[in-house]
């Protein structure tokens, strides 16, 4: 056993762990989260904690992100760190907090009008996105946004899927109903303000984990969930807490890889009603493309990993537009090869991060996976890119991108750059819109029904054009 004491700007606590635990796995323990955009693998340099005793020898990666005074300092990321005797640690800027969503009492309102309200989820492999909406009026009051703690087990649903199947099943709940219940802590002022309505939309493996179904058959082929159907259930049995009284209502999902997060944004864009053609693109740590044509809609997952939510940078879109101007500027050739001395040193980045070769790959092969999927249902639909009327972006990345650059470099058909449309959090919207709509649960049950996937996997046509869109375009 391995005691850790733990000070912060807030105060201070004494925890212990083994040398089994890795660092960011001890603090969850005590409602401490770091930001890991990499998902843990120490490429991000976010999760930096400083030894004021008992610091381990540093690794590689350590010794890339960090200079020589600040290791010597005590400087380490978490990630990286397994202990291997008692030590004290300084989280700047950290916070001491319950991980169970305890009312602060200075959060508490003596005031708040009797209104009914409602909370819409996006709960996201990367973030946690969630609203209160009132639901007299209709109006969004407040916005929460959060990172999704189960980030320390990796930042894709697969690593989460194989922590929950190597015995991490139950923490892996815990951690995500304690995001949530942190959530509407803070929405509702210490719970102060009643809600009667939340609804979630996330992806299949997020509703898994957050459920605690079994993923034993989820991350291997035929990749079969437990449940694609809408879940429907009270506050207190989904939380076990006493403090709300609200019904929670889950969106269905499609399939394995085609959540409820494409339901909720399908539904929220009307998707059911359009006669088309039109497109949805909702690029985050998993890229979901659907297209609606005549009443029917093609859908189809496409593998983006984190190039797409961040990444290491703050925004997807922000890698993009790295990309581009490492093409305009001659650093980078139609290949995604660096030239010297970019090649060997990579690009400074904000954190002492570097974006190097390997970050470009990774979006290179996460550009030709979206793209080739999204010619592929244009084939499937028997229609050309140029016929598309409308292209919805939506996601972490769709939010920001410049859509001209994204035609450039090949991401998006530049036949069809004008008829783009940033429509932000989708899966959101139509979260919100479900609050509001008598009638959601049954569309959103239609549009699943309308739904017919592709997959890729099995396609000559997407592998074809995977190929074909490797390069970047200039």
């Amino acid at each position: 056993m391995i005691f850790v004491t733990i000070r912060t700007e807030k105060g201070s606590c004494r925890t212990k762990g083994t040398e089994k635990e890795t660092l960011p796995e001890i603090l969850g323990k005590q409602g401490i989260f770091l930001r890991a955009d990499c998902g843990g693998n120490g490429s991000c340099g976010r999760c930096r904690v400083r030894f004021l005793r008992g610091a381990s020898y540093p690794d590689r990666q350590e010794q890339e992100i960090f200079t020589r005074e600040e290791l010597e300092a005590g400087w380490r990321l978490a990630c990286r760190t397994r202990l291997k005797e008692d030590c004290e640690i300084l989280i700047e800027g950290g916070e001491l907090e319950a991980a169970d969503g305890t009312a602060r009492e200075e959060d508490l309102e003596k005031d708040i009008p009797a209104r009914p309200h409602g909370i819409a989820v996006d709960l996201g492999t990367t973030n946690i996105v969630m609203q209160l909406v009132d639901l007299g009026d209709g109006s969004v009051r407040e916005t929460y946004r959060a990172a999704n703690r189960q980030g320390i087990y990796g930042a894709d649903v697969i690593s989460r899927i194989k922590a929950s199947g190597e015995g991490k099943k139950e923490e892996l709940k815990r951690i995500a109903k304690a995001g949530l219940l942190e959530g509407i802590r803070v929405l509702t002022k210490g719970h102060a303000r009643k809600v009667s309505r939340i609804s979630i939309g996330a992806n299949t493996a997020m509703v898994h984990l957050l459920m605690g179904y079994s993923c034993r058959t989820l991350g291997v082929h035929p990749f079969l969930p437990l449940n694609l159907g809408p879940v429907r259930m009270g506050y207190q049995e989904l939380f076990g807490d006493n403090r709300q009284n609200a019904e929670v209502w889950i969106f269905p999902g499609i399939s394995a890889f085609l959540g409820g997060d494409l339901v909720a944004g399908l539904y929220a864009l009307e998707f059911e009603k359009k006669e088309g053609p039109v497109m949805l693109a909702d690029l985050g740590t998993n890229g979901e493309l659907a297209l609606s044509f005549r009443g029917k809609i093609l859908a189809a997952s496409a593998a983006a990993g984190p190039a797409f939510a961040g990444g290491g940078i703050e925004q997807g879109s922000e890698a993009l537009d790295l990309i581009w101007n490492l093409r305009k500027q001659g650093r980078m050739d139609e290949t995604g090869r660096l030239k010297e001395p970019y090649f060997s040193e990579g690009i400074l980045l904000p954190f002492g991060r570097r974006y190097g070769q390997r970050d470009i790959r990774n979006l290179q092969l996460a550009k030709a996976a979206i793209r080739a999927g999204m010619e592929t249902l244009v084939l499937e639909a028997g229609i050309r890119a140029g016929d598309l009327e409308e292209v919805y972006l939506a996601g972490a990345f769709g939010c920001g991108t410049d859509v001209q650059k994204a035609a450039e470099i090949g991401l998006l058909p530049a036949v069809c750059a004008d008829r783009i449309r940033i429509a932000g959090n989708s899966c959101l919207s139509g979260a919100v819109k479900y609050l509001l709509d008598p009638q959601a649960a049954m569309t959103a049950e239609a549009v699943v029904r309308a739904s017919r996937e592709i997959p890729l996997c099995a396609s000559r046509k997407f592998s074809d054009l995977y190929m074909e869109h490797m390069g970047f375009e200039s």
